[in-house]
């Protein structure tokens, strides 16, 4: 954990967070209503002397600007898939009955791709069943999370990259790429879209951002980078506007070639 006290002129190195010899993968760093800052991040296996065969998913805290964090992170989920993937955090800092709530986002399931020693090489390979778009929240700063609640468009396949914000209303917003159907290494997928009014509780039923559907051409897109990133990399992005509204940002390849494309969500 990297801090500075100079507008970002300089920065300090400040402590590690359970240090150990799985993989460790660090998500976006939380400012919480009450001035303190919540670090999320994955511990996985990285090496064939690992048992582990699943991610799990944790959050420490630090009530004095990130120089030192609570001794025991506490335990968010577990995800199913062993190779690393992502999760995403947003708190309510609105004056809003619900200021306070911390909410989490990632896929559950079986669903993804995994490294598979072949010979002397390791191969991507992508398997698995389910994997469906879960939220979270937390209404004492993270010490205790919910039940996760599953997000699904009905009769579409894998999804992948959700994202989420809070607005100044404390509607809160989530955002995912799915499949057109579950198959390996699926290349058509659309944008969908989801809200809660009341603090997680509910969501509305998912709708489509993206009018068209995106099916990546390989012919179109340069290599090798087509070849492990089928769905254009992990650019998906949501931001909460001043006037109540969402911004959504993602990858699309409605032509075939990937390009980026926005959108503004009303959400009330």
């Amino acid at each position: 954990m990297l801090s500075s006290e100079d507008g970002g002129h300089s920065f300090q190195t400040g402590t590690r967070i359970q240090p150990d010899d799985l993989g460790h993968q660090a998500m976006n760093p939380l400012p919480l209503a009450d001035g303190s800052l919540m670090l999320p991040y994955l511990d996985f296996p990285n090496g064939e002397q690992h048992r582990l065969n699943f991610c799990r998913l944790y959050t420490a805290r630090s009530e004095d600007n990130g120089k030192t964090f609570g001794v025991v992170p506490r335990f968010v989920a577990d995800i199913a898939r062993p190779y690393p993937g992502g999760a995403y955090f947003a708190t309510d800092v609105s004056r809003g009955k619900f200021r306070g709530n911390i909410y989490g986002t990632w896929e559950e399931g079986d669903c993804g791709p995994r490294m598979v020693r072949r010979g002397d090489q390791l191969i991507r390979e992508e398997s698995g069943n389910r994997r469906e778009v879960v939220v979270t929240r937390s209404t004492d700063n993270g010490r205790n999370w919910s039940v996760p609640k599953v997000l699904r468009a009905e009769g579409r396949g894998a999804a992948h990259f959700a994202t989420l914000a809070v607005s100044q209303e404390g509607v809160l917003g989530v955002l995912w790429i799915q499949d057109e159907r579950y198959e390996s290494d699926a290349r058509c997928y659309r944008v969908w879209f989801a809200a809660s009014v009341d603090g997680g509780e509910n969501f509305s039923l998912p709708t489509t951002v993206s009018d068209k559907v995106s099916c990546s051409d390989p012919k179109l897109n340069p290599e090798p980078y087509f070849k492990t990133r089928v769905k254009g990399g992990d650019y998906i992005g949501l931001a909460a506007a001043a006037d109540g509204s969402f911004h959504a940002v993602w990858i699309d390849a409605r032509d075939g070639a990937f390009r980026l494309y926005a959108a503004r969500i009303e959400a009330h």
